[in-house]
């Protein structure tokens, strides 16, 4: 199962745009033309728990991770290696919207 099959799933609404793949906010400005919306950036955080957490911010904003850890009262924040030990169950778990909690920074 893919991604796009999670949000069908989940009955997510999205819109496939193909363009080369990016990395970085800068290879992003490369094709923001393409896109309509505002640019963003994300961040795929875990804890020493396993509890996974996507911290989504426009592209000009910088996150403070330290910051992050005390809003989401958890004692420490890492960058998640996207691996086979994250499962399409914890990827339910992790999308299931009614059950997150979302905070702006």
């Amino acid at each position: 199962m893919n991604l796009y099959d999670i949000f069908r799933e989940l009955d997510i609404e999205f819109e496939e745009i193909e363009h080369e793949p990016v990395f970085t906010v800068e290879q992003a400005k490369a094709i923001e033309n393409k896109i309509d919306g505002t640019g963003c950036k994300n961040l795929f955080l875990t804890d020493k728990k396993g509890k996974y957490f996507l911290v989504i911010l426009e592209d000009n904003k910088k996150a403070n991770v330290k910051e992050i850890t005390k809003i989401v009262n958890t004692s420490h924040l890492s960058f998640a290696d996207i691996s086979d030990s994250v499962t399409y169950d914890d990827l339910i778990k992790f999308i299931d919207f009614e059950k997150h909690n979302y905070i702006n920074i």
